[in-house]
């Protein structure tokens, strides 16, 4: 009898040591959650909180950087994305008081869907290859994040898009260029209003393994896209009311 309950006491002490320590084990990690969230800085937490209000969405910062204006630097730049699709980051640029932002938010969404359709249709006949789609606009009433490049053509008639296509020439077989004109038509003429130019670049495997490499984690491409693409294969075609500029046959001649 005494065993036993000597057993108990052990049992019972046992429970409240574990108890304690699963409450120990909880207050550190809101304390450490608590330490993160301090540690975020000042200006992240600004334009979270901003872009929050515009668009009733939550945002993750990336970076934070780019000051200017006057002495006192009163502006800085944030990589942001939505907090449930990290593959859209996007630039804005915000006053360090929260007095005005200009973001890029909703032109990069809908590039961002141009550029999704286009690399699903390509998927099917292309392995190796890399799409960026860009916004050669930047209009600050733009505030509907889901707007649609029906609704952006509609609100902004002259709205351009520049399309870079880069194509490893291990893919160039069979029927390529028909494959690849019917690809870039299919997107085209699902947006009859669409406006903008398409650079097309056709590169060796070590070439595009630099672009691959270059373009990784990078939000903006700059001159160095440029010279690391010198010398390889590429045309630009124009693209107006929602079709190329270009017949067929032209396009295969400028392909090989």
């Amino acid at each position: 009898m005494k065993k036993r309950k000597e057993l108990k006491k052990c049992i019972s002490k046992t429970f409240k040591l574990g108890a304690i320590f699963i409450l120990l084990t909880s207050m550190l990690g809101l304390v450490g959650c608590s330490r993160k969230e301090n540690k975020k800085p000042k200006e992240a937490k600004t334009a979270e909180k901003m872009l929050k209000e515009k668009y009733n969405e939550e945002f993750v910062t990336y970076s934070v950087g780019g000051r200017w204006g006057t002495l006192t630097n009163t502006t800085f730049t944030v990589i942001c994305s939505p907090k449930d699709n990290p593959d859209l980051k996007f630039k804005a640029e915000i006053d360090k008081d929260g007095a005005y932002m200009l973001d890029e938010y909703v032109t990069r969404k809908v590039s961002y869907s141009i550029e999704k359709s286009l690399t699903d249709y390509m998927r099917n006949n292309f392995e190796d290859f890399y799409i960026r789609v860009g916004a050669a606009f930047r209009y600050t009433d733009l505030n509907k994040s889901n707007m649609s490049i029906e609704d952006l053509y509609r609100d902004h008639p002259d709205a351009r898009f520049i399309i870079d296509i880069v194509i490893d020439n291990k893919n160039l077989k069979g029927d390529y260029t028909k494959n690849l004109y019917n690809n870039i038509n299919s997107v085209i003429k699902t947006n009859p209003q669409m406006k903008g130019k398409i650079l097309i670049y056709i590169v060796t495997n070590d070439t595009y393994q630099k672009i691959i490499n270059y373009v990784k984690d990078r939000l903006d491409i700059d001159s160095k896209f440029d010279h690391i693409l010198k010398g390889s294969k590429s045309f630009n075609v124009e693209v107006t009311g929602g079709a190329m500029d270009m017949t067929f046959d032209t396009f295969e001649a400028k392909c090989k």
